[in-house]
């Protein structure tokens, strides 16, 4: 079967041929997805989100798990969108396409998506309150069905981190002049030797966690996190990291709006609410900061790569100058406290 397109009869065609959900009505691509496309399709039956999955976002098996795994939260209580079967049972119908494998049906939720204009620290102290909540329901039921690969360790993650910076830096595809160059070789090193303190603390990491918890993938009812959506970053990994990914992508997102720390606290608020005993090392503020750190230098090292084509350059070094001196600032004070 080939590529999902815009074309109509190509949805009427899958509904028809793999799924029960009464007759095509309309159907429009959603704004956002890197990789993954995602469309609303109105039937007769009611309403559903159709997601295509490109070959780079995955494969069969990693879909399989983590389409198992939403199912699984879901059935659990999760604000979370159940997975249509197809008629034959499955969770997905696969796709012979060179670009897409796969493509999956859920249910679709109502909520609203709160945009930058209409953003305050209200929304992060809820983030904060449904991550602990989804990561309370992941901790309540066996998930041992789940068959997502193992992480790399911290030690194997910062030294691959270091590697991948230094073979960067050396190539200069963005052309940094020599001093920049030599201000991020020299904050770099101190912050490498502050991130290998994390690999002295036990930090488990064979949970189940979100991986992408961003304001984009949530929906509010008021103030209230009525839905999470967008799993495809799912993976292993600790709750310590789950909350300092949330951190991070809600500072970057909301950058010129809040003060880092100002994202940090309400998060970790919003999560301490309804996690008031979990572990000490999930909510150690010393602790995201500096996961925190070590994400956002992940990130700023990506902008380092090599860009494929003269737009993905001018995106790269836009970014890169916007994140660079928060980063600088934040490592400079987080190494030396």
């Amino acid at each position: 079967m080939g590529l999902i397109s815009e074309y109509t009869d190509n949805i009427e065609k899958l509904l028809i041929e793999h799924y029960d959900l009464g007759e095509y009505i309309s159907d429009y691509q959603f704004l956002g997805g890197i990789q993954n496309i995602t469309r609303k399709i109105t039937t007769t039956k009611g309403e559903y989100v159709l997601k295509q999955y490109q070959h780079s976002s995955g494969n069969v098996e990693r879909l399989t798990a983590v389409l198992n795994a939403i199912q699984l939260l879901h059935d659990h209580g999760a604000p979370i969108p159940s997975i249509i079967n197809t008629k034959s049972g499955s969770l997905f119908v696969p796709l012979d396409d060179d670009t897409y494998y796969a493509i999956a049906i859920s249910q679709f939720l109502d909520g609203v998506l709160v945009f930058y204009d209409d953003i305050d620290l209200s929304h992060a102290q809820a983030a904060g309150n449904a991550l602990a909540k989804l990561h309370q329901t992941i901790d309540s039921i066996d998930m041992k069905s789940i068959h997502l690969p193992q992480p790399l360790s911290l030690p194997e993650r910062i030294n691959r981190l270091d590697q991948r910076l230094r073979k960067n830096l050396q190539h200069n595809y963005l052309e940094l002049n020599p001093s920049m160059l030599e201000r991020i070789d020299n904050l770099w090193e101190s912050v490498f030797t502050e991130l290998l303190g994390l690999n002295h603390i036990f930090i488990v990491q064979d949970r189940i966690i979100h991986g992408d918890f961003i304001r984009g993938n949530l929906l509010f009812d008021g103030d209230d996190v009525c839905g999470i959506l967008d799993f495809d970053a799912m993976r292993k990994g600790s709750f310590l990291e789950d909350l300092s990914g949330a951190v991070f992508q809600w500072f970057w997102d909301e950058r010129k709006m809040f003060a880092y720390e100002d994202i940090r606290d309400a998060l970790v608020h919003g999560y301490k609410n309804i996690r008031p005993d979990e572990s000490s090392f999930t909510t150690d503020v010393r602790l995201i900061d500096l996961f925190v750190l070590l994400i956002a230098w992940e990130k700023m090292t990506g902008f380092l790569d090599h860009p494929r084509d003269e737009i993905q350059l001018a995106f790269h070094e836009s970014l890169f100058n916007e994140l660079k001196d928060k980063l600088f600032l934040m490592s400079a004070r987080l190494s030396y406290n």
